[in-house]
């Protein structure tokens, strides 16, 4: 909440209009979480000063899209995006569930995801795609 409050007096909240800092927060979250660790779902942290800075530029991100996409709200071809959205939205406690016991799974060591040069960026959509179809399911059951 801190970090926040600092970041609204220095007027550096996000804003639609600061690609530039969306853009580096972007890539020191990309850089930040490679080099850090941080599974909410275990409460296990790896590097805890770079995974606190990784989650903050990743929340400051989540947040530039969101004000982004709140002021692209009337563009027909968001509808899908949105209401995609709102069903994580309303599903977050499952695809959390869902996501704490399929932490077990070991995605990065499956024989296609090793062959990618990034298998742990791919593991994670691999994953992340999985808790959300789950949660659809379950959701429609």
């Amino acid at each position: 909440m801190w970090i926040g409050y600092t970041a609204r007096q220095r007027g550096l909240e996000p804003s639609a209009s600061k690609p530039l800092l969306f853009i580096g927060a972007g890539v020191a979250w990309l850089v930040l979480a490679a080099l850090s660790g941080l599974e909410l779902s275990s409460r296990r942290v790896d590097g805890f000063v770079v995974a606190t800075a990784a989650a903050l530029a990743g929340s400051y991100c989540v947040c530039w899209v969101s004000m982004a996409l709140e002021k692209l709200k009337d563009a027909p071809v968001l509808g899908a995006l949105e209401r995609g959205l709102v069903f994580c939205g309303q599903v977050s406690l499952a695809i959390f569930a869902i996501h704490a016991v399929d932490w077990f799974i070991p995605w990065q060591t499956m024989p296609l995801l090793m062959t990618l040069p990034a298998s742990w960026l791919f593991a994670s959509i691999v994953r992340c795609t999985c808790d959300m179809g789950l949660a659809y399911v379950i959701k429609k059951a």
